[in-house]
Formats: C-alpha cells, sequence, structure tokens
C-alpha cells in the first residue's frame, strides 16, 4: 500500500505509528534500547530497498530516529552522574 499509494501523509502516520506503538518504555542506562531498535529498523529498510524503496526510506528513517533518541539518552545519563 505504501509504494502504490506513494502518499507523504500515509509515510509520516506510519513513522508516527511505529513511534507511538512503543509504548511505555522502562528506562535503562543510556540509549542500548533504543539502538536496538534503530538496528531492526536499519535491518529492514535493507531488506526492503530494492523491492520497495519508499517503504525502505521510511524504515531507515525510523532508525535514524531511534539513533538521535539513543545519542540523547546517552548524554542524560551522562547529566544525571
Amino acid at each position: 500500500m505504501i509504494e502504490r499509494e506513494a502518499s507523504s501523509d500515509i509515510d509520516t502516520g506510519f513513522h508516527i505509528e511505529a513511534i507511538n506503538s512503543r509504548g511505555a518504555v522502562f528506562r535503562g542506562e543510556g540509549g542500548d534500547q533504543e539502538r536496538e531498535l534503530a538496528a531492526q529498523f536499519r535491518a529492514r529498510s535493507e531488506a526492503l530497498s530494492a523491492s520497495s524503496p519508499r517503504t525502505s526510506r521510511i524504515f531507515a528513517d525510523l532508525a535514524e530516529t531511534y539513533e538521535a533518541e539513543a545519542r540523547r539518552e546517552d548524554q542524560r545519563s551522562q547529566d544525571v552522574d
């Protein structure tokens, strides 16, 4: 559907839903949880790059979002220490 419709609204909605579906998060130290999610989204992006480039881009964007969140959590953890 994402490839067929080629709609930025659908892309954005998918991205938001993926972030929101994480639910409540119980913090560990630093951004390890976010790095794990980023790696999963990056792998999905790479797997779909040839067959579904638009969907692949959404997963890559999600990976980047979680990588940035991991850096923020790392910094927050250092600030608390």
